[in-house]
């Protein structure tokens, strides 16, 4: 309910209808970025002036990463407004990988904090270490906790609002320091009953929760500008929505690029060859329209021409599922063409396999597969592709 009341406030009415178009979403992770940086600052000075006026060394270890959250808001902040950039001739994918960038840095700024923060809390494992614990003290402790899962919800909602990853995995760092609070807890729970070394135990708890986080962060962030593999969801849209139209009979071979919001597919539809060039070329534009409606993308397609009518594509079709599903590397075929007459022809078709990609282990598969289909079909001419391992 808060969380709508402060969407209302700040978010425009347009940007509240249509959140998903890039000046929206800039609107919406400045707005997550903002209250996280007044949150964070607020709780970084009362946890500071309350672990300084206490000896609480893990209250203090606490305030410092909160002001790091807020540095990591700062970060955001930017990234939402260079990503909302549109394309140009140095960027002709758009900036939306700013996002990801952004990510990359926090991480490696979180690791190096949570190091930092370990060696000196087991420094002062050595040293005595005395935390004054009093009623404002708990009260300060409990009501951060709760702030820090207020932030969370709001990111998350935010995050869904706009289907952002950044806003949502932001989300879940403030709950993770409502977490590392609790531990703070502990910590003073245990002072109160003379624990002495249990202050800084906590401390270096909280440091490798840091580093941790920022670990899973650097992860998270690399693999995208590495190159991932695209969500099984998307996988599962472009199929069901290919096959949806009338006369696609099989799709192959997608690949998808991800830039920020920006979603780049390709990949092959199979329909009969008794179609016109017109009619492909009409099927090609109505999956291409549709998926960018569903996905916001851009879409190239192109089409292969499958002569089902041949007398033996069936025994041809039979005799490869056979095959693959005796071969543990083997995982499908697809794209099969054949050409020519029902004694001399030749076959072509696509596999996707489980297995390096390098040219000896390819070459290997596709002489095993020949030499089965051969014994089949000894008139025959097999001409086999093993599809790259970025395509589905």
């Amino acid at each position: 309910m808060f969380s709508q009341l402060i969407e209302t406030v700040f978010i425009n009415k347009d940007s509240r209808q249509n959140p998903v178009i890039a000046e929206s979403r800039k609107r919406y992770g400045q707005l997550g970025g903002w209250v996280s940086i007044v949150m964070n600052i607020l709780l970084f000075v009362i946890k500071l002036i309350a672990g300084t006026i206490s000896h609480s060394f893990a209250l203090v270890t606490d305030a410092v990463h909160t002001l790091s959250d807020c540095i990591g808001s700062i970060l955001v902040i930017v990234s939402f407004r260079i990503s909302a950039k549109p394309a140009d001739r140095e960027h002709p994918y758009g900036h939306g990988r700013a996002e990801t960038v952004t990510t990359l840095i926090l991480s490696i700024l979180l690791i190096v904090t949570g190091f930092e923060f370990f060696k000196s809390s087991i420094a002062k494992l050595s040293s005595e270490s005395r935390v004054d614990v009093t009623t404002p003290l708990v009260i300060i402790v409990i009501v951060s906790i709760l702030i820090k899962e207020w932030m969370a919800r709001f990111s998350i909602y935010l995050g869904k609002r706009i289907h952002s990853s950044t806003l949502i995995a932001d989300a879940y760092h403030h709950r993770f320091d409502s977490l590392t609070t609790i531990v703070v807890l502990l910590s003073i729970i245990g002072a109160y009953y003379q624990v002495k070394w249990i202050d800084m135990i906590a401390a270096a708890v909280i440091s490798v929760f840091i580093a941790y986080a920022g670990i899973d962060m650097l992860r998270k962030s690399v693999n995208p500008l590495l190159g991932e593999p695209p969500p099984r969801a998307v996988l599962e849209e472009i199929e069901q929505s290919a096959l949806g139209v009338k006369e696609v009979i099989g799709v192959h071979d997608i690949i998808a690029h991800q830039y920020g919001q920006q979603l780049i597919i390709s990949f092959h539809i199979q329909v009969p060859d008794t179609l016109t060039a017109n009619r492909i070329h009409e099927i090609s534009q109505e999956v291409e329209d549709i998926l960018a409606e569903k996905l916001n993308c851009h879409v190239t397609i192109h089409p292969d021409p499958i002569n089902e009518n041949h007398p033996l594509y069936p025994q041809i079709q039979k005799a490869l599922a056979a095959i693959i599903e005796n071969d543990n590397q083997l995982i499908s075929f697809h794209d099969l063409r054949i050409i020519g007459g029902a004694e001399r022809f030749t076959a072509l078709f696509d596999l996707s396999a489980d297995c390096k990609r390098d040219a000896a282990t390819i070459n290997r598969i596709t002489e095993r597969v020949k030499e089965k289909l051969i014994l089949q079909f000894p008139e025959a001419e097999f001409r086999i592709t093993i599809v790259p391992a970025f395509a589905y």
